[in-house]
């Protein structure tokens, strides 16, 4: 038996530049991965479609390319979950969700945790709070 030890490199970028980095002037662009977040859809198809050779990852977003792979969980159920321990983990009966931007993933999110919170104790009280960025 073989083993084969691999080498990667991930790089997450948060900025729309950084799709276009150094990397690619130097011909080196095609033997990266790249990972993006779900705001990046748009860079991304644009980069997939200038860099053909190099495969992109886009976490909670869709790019219809060939060289892009799309990863999109069902986010509510991990919500879910974190619902059902806040509940367990509550001595006053009342939990609360906070959500960073008032967009349709992070109310997949609160759906999801208030629905776990229910599931574990339906008389406890859920406060979803305002949104951070709002």
């Amino acid at each position: 038996m073989e083993i084969y030890r691999l080498k990667l490199k991930f790089f997450f970028f948060q900025a729309e530049d950084g799709i276009r980095d150094p990397l690619w002037s130097r011909g080196l662009g095609d033997v990266f991965r790249r990972q993006v977040g779900f705001t990046m859809a748009n860079a991304v198809a644009a980069a997939a479609a200038e860099y053909p050779d190099t495969q992109f990852t886009i976490i909670d977003g869709v790019v219809d390319a060939p060289n892009v792979q799309n990863v999109v969980y069902k986010e509510h159920e991990g919500s879910f979950l974190v619902g059902i321990m806040a509940a367990m983990a509550s001595s006053t009966g009342t939990v609360s969700f906070v959500g960073g931007m008032d967009i349709p993933l992070i109310s997949r999110f609160e759906c999801g945790y208030k629905q776990g919170v229910a599931h574990q104790d339906s008389s406890m009280t859920v406060l979803a709070l305002s949104f951070i960025n709002s």
